[in-house]
């Protein structure tokens, strides 16, 4: 069973077409059935080759940190809406601007795709080029940190996941009301990370826990539930790279020169990650956001909306072999369509060619090159670009950060980090000197779009802008209260989801 649930994990029913009366392909297509492993690459593009349309809206295999694979059960968001892509609209509503009009919708990188204002050091854009400088592989420096997404339904930070009695439910009625109910009570130590920081400012009205509450009520009385997925992994996925790991507890003193408020590494990732994902920082972005449901398809299942299409796969190559591989320094890709993907940190990747001609895995550049004017079977022949010479195809392989739960945990280390690796298809258009000009993805599940915060980017809020008119020589180090001036700047910031920049750096630094 395991093996049948595998393939139907990554293909669904996938039936190939009874006409073709090729009993090695059915041949094929049972081994991959009977095996438990990821399927083989050839295996992949041998269901491309002969059901495009379905193998383009196929899942993509993904697996853990151990190596095993992730069934498609894995998933923050409900059977209903994904069944009817209901969740796009509800991200549309959650997650921000509409995007620019674009109207390209041809395999050549468009306007929107740049990845030269986009990546940190942009010095490589030749595929040769790119496997004699070893960039077939790469990675970044410093592995990003797991931490919860803080979910809407649990109260976002202030889900008390260190108070047993806490429902833990996915009900946020359930929760809100048993925050609302507890709210200041039962010990500092069951406390959650917005209530230590309420404690923490002298807030006595617990204003940033209430305002947490209300982050889900807007959803609640609007849509009578409040998602799953709906969560801060936009304020997490970026700081998981930019700020470094919070390593160990640490005790202060509260605003009322007598309490003691220890901070375990959950907390500080949790203020670190609400303050990314309300505050103000220099950051680049790269493709257009899909808001679109069911975006119009060809006859073979390709995605022709631009704002759909893109990043265009050779903007990706590029993007991530220069930052990832070249400076080493990760980007958060979004990837609207693929449930499973959405917000994460990049931490690896590495690729191999196949030709897209004779569709088998290859070991050489060499030997994926493929004329555009001799090839004859060509899938995507109306959207290639009129200066493409070649073609090769990828098979890359990416390693991204991936959510955990809140812990209580006095320390935190890179083993409790959690991972996941996603394989994507696509080929790459070239020029006669083998620059990369375009590309073609073989599923439709692919990076909507990526951004992520400038290698100098310094996250502020409305309340540190106050500070620093208003008090600009008051500093606090961590030992003793927080200056009593920096009150009423602070709440101006709650008011805002913001706690305050300068605090929360504090509680980091003494946690290094």
């Amino acid at each position: 069973m395991k093996s049948i649930f595998l393939v139907f994990y990554l293909f669904g029913f996938f039936i190939l077409p009874a006409c073709t009366g090729d009993r090695q392909v059915a041949r094929e297509f049972q081994a991959v059935q009977k095996s438990p492993e990821i399927p083989k690459i050839d295996d992949e593009l041998l269901l491309f080759k002969h059901n495009t349309k379905q193998y383009m809206s196929s899942h993509r295999p993904k697996w853990d940190e151990s190596g095993a694979a992730v069934p498609l059960t894995e998933s923050l968001f409900q059977a209903e809406n994904l069944k009817d892509n209901h969740f796009v609209e509800l991200k549309n509503l959650f997650g921000g601007q509409q995007p620019p009009s674009i109207d390209h919708f041809t395999a050549p990188i468009g306007p929107g795709d740049d990845p030269k204002a986009f990546v940190d050091d942009y010095a490589y854009e030749n595929l040769e080029q790119m496997d004699q400088r070893g960039l077939a592989e790469g990675r970044i420096k410093n592995t990003p940190w797991s931490d919860s997404y803080w979910p809407f339904a649990k109260g976002v930070i202030s889900n008390r996941h260190a108070d047993p009695g806490f429902p833990d439910s996915l009900n946020w009625k359930t929760n809100a009301e048993y925050i609302r109910d507890n709210l200041g009570r039962g010990g500092v130590e069951r406390f959650s990370a917005a209530e230590k920081y309420d404690l923490l400012m002298g807030d006595s009205e617990f204003s940033l826990t209430r305002k947490m509450l209300r982050e889900g009520q807007r959803y609640y009385d609007q849509y009578g539930t409040v998602e799953s997925w709906m969560g801060i992994c936009h304020g997490w996925a970026p700081a998981s790279y930019a700020v470094d790991r919070p390593r160990r507890s640490v005790t202060m003193l509260a605003a009322d020169g007598q309490t003691q408020i220890t901070f375990s590494p959950s907390d500080i990732k949790a203020l670190i990650s609400l303050l990314w994902a309300n505050g103000t920082y220099s950051f680049r972005q790269m493709g257009t956001r899909c808001n679109i449901k069911n975006p119009q398809r060809d006859s073979n299942g390709r995605v022709i909306e631009p704002v759909c299409f893109d990043d265009n796969p050779g903007a990706w190559h590029l993007a991530i072999v220069n930052q990832v591989g070249h400076s080493q320094r990760s980007f958060v890709m979004d990837a609207t369509y693929d449930y499973q993907v959405w917000n994460q940190p990049l931490i690896r990747y590495q690729y191999s060619y196949f030709n897209p001609e004779s569709l088998r895995a290859v070991d050489t550049l060499e030997g994926a090159k493929t004329l555009v004017s001799t090839f004859g079977g060509d899938k995507f022949e109306r959207y290639r670009g009129p200066q493409a010479v070649w073609l090769v195809g990828v098979v890359m392989e990416v390693t991204y950060g991936y959510e955990s739960v809140p812990s209580t945990r006095a320390e935190d280390m890179p083993e409790y980090d959690r991972t996941r690796t996603v394989r994507y298809l696509y080929d790459l258009e070239l020029s006669g000197e083998g620059t990369i000009i375009g590309g073609e993805w073989y599923t439709n599940l692919h990076p909507d779009f990526l951004w992520g915060p400038t290698a100098t980017a310094k996250v502020s809020t409305f309340g540190d802008r106050l500070l620093d008119q208003q008090f600009p020589s008051v500093t606090w180090a961590g030992d003793g209260p927080v200056p009593s001036e920096w009150k009423d700047a602070s709440l101006q910031s709650v008011g805002r989801s913001q706690p305050l920049a300068r605090v929360v750096e504090v509680l980091n630094l003494k946690a290094q």
